[in-house]
């Protein structure tokens, strides 16, 4: 078996057709053929990499579509890998052709340095089997537009007209990104004004769709928050229906509280709100009822480190501080072992070492406590967790912290 990256556009067809084959999508080849024809040709941009896995007799049989990704992290921005088409021919499953192909990529990205890879997973058990944790999840939630009518906009909203409009979307975003970890800071062609108040790129499920774009603004003219949605239909025609929002970005409680009397204000269109939000803004807090919010967990990003010890490197760790972790990766073994790191004068220094670790944890685990999607305390209801010294410490270098951007 022969893995590579696929370099022609006639092989990024064919990886494109398995993966639809994979999973039984609607596939259109002579759009598929267009579109990577004009990649190849530098008529338009290609930032996806192919991955292909050939068979004996040189068929190509598996293939994954990566992404590189600019993320926030402990307040810098790093380097990553996203996986997000990854699919065998049904004939051949079953015979490690992912394993293969993920674990090459994996490499490939800790010697590019990308620290980590993401993906949004179809199933969190089939890639936990190659070191991905979850590491954030969205809350679904939907509920009447009237348990808002505590809230009041004050503040000035405008629509977004024009490319100065985005600019400022643009910076807003950039700003919360870096208050979060694995934020995905977007390339500089998503933020482009195309017109009717739209911009960046549609998704699968916009399309079709109006999109709806405002600009929070307070009394100094200082943009502190946006509003993105759409209007969808309800049973009773086409006049009255709900707000599907697809973006809430906002700076801080009292941004966010202008946002939601706006919404208040188009109640004589809108019956319900729906959208995807962080797990922790949760508004079965927020609004009187809680009774009146439907809510629901849908699955999030999942991720894994691809060099332990650079990770490490950046965490935020308090001076004059020492621990050893000893950590555990089955898929990727080079990642295991055990680390002294320590903060001394400003500066974070980690180093291979022996003998009893404070720490002993998966990789799997690691994630999610480098990124704040758990805690120390969660961690250590994991049977692969033991703590043995510096609890102190531990439990202050080990804390919850906001992960991602959601709605």
């Amino acid at each position: 078996m022969k893995i590579q990256i696929l370099d022609e556009w006639q092989q990024w067809v064919e990886a494109e057709r398995i993966i639809a084959t994979a999973f039984m999508f609607d596939w259109n080849e002579e759009e598929s053929k267009k579109k990577y024809r004009e990649q190849a040709e530098g008529k338009a941009p290609r930032r996806e990499e192919t991955w292909g896995l050939f068979s004996d007799q040189d068929r190509l049989v598996s293939a994954v579509i990566t992404s590189p990704l600019r993320l926030s992290f402990a307040g810098e921005e790093i380097s990553a890998r996203e996986l997000h088409m990854v699919g065998s021919l049904p004939e051949v499953r079953g015979g490690g052709n992912i394993r293969r192909l993920v674990e090459a990529i994996l490499k490939r990205s800790a010697e590019r340095g990308e620290l980590f890879a993401t993906l949004m997973p179809f199933s969190a058990a089939f890639y936990r089997k190659f070191g991905f944790e979850r590491c954030s999840a969205l809350l679904r939630q939907r509920f009447p537009i009237g348990q808002l009518a505590g809230f009041r906009c004050d503040w000035d909203m405008r629509r977004v007209e024009s490319q100065a409009d985005v600019d400022e979307l643009k910076n807003l975003y950039i700003s919360l990104a870096g208050r979060r970890n694995l934020a995905e800071l977007r390339p500089e062609d998503f933020w482009v004004y195309h017109g009717s108040g739209e911009y960046g790129e549609r998704n699968f499920w916009e399309k079709g769709k109006v999109l709806y774009t405002y600009l929070l603004a307070d009394g100094q003219g200082k943009s502190r928050g946006y509003l993105r949605f759409m209007f969808e239909e309800g049973a009773n025609g086409p006049f009255i229906g709900e707000m599907n929002v697809t973006e809430l970005m906002y700076d801080g409680p009292e941004a966010l509280r202008n946002l939601l009397g706006f919404v208040y204000g188009l109640r004589a269109k809108i019956t319900h709100v729906r959208l995807s939000s962080p797990e922790f803004l949760d508004f079965s807090v927020l609004l009187p009822e809680c009774g009146e919010v439907e809510r629901s967990i849908e699955g999030g990003m999942m991720a894994r480190i691809t060099d332990v010890p650079r990770v490490l490197e950046r965490l935020p760790l308090p001076d004059a501080c020492c621990f050893t972790l000893e950590v555990k990766d089955s898929f990727l073994p080079g990642n295991s072992g055990i680390y002294r790191i320590s903060r001394e004068k400003g500066r974070t220094f980690v180093s291979r070492t022996e003998g009893p670790a404070d720490l002993t944890l998966t990789q799997e685990t690691l994630v999610p406590l480098c990124a704040g999607a758990m805690d120390l305390d969660t961690a250590l209801f994991r049977a692969d967790t033991i703590l043995r010294d510096r609890e102190e410490i531990l439990r202050e270098i080990f804390v919850k912290r906001p992960v991602g951007l959601g709605a």
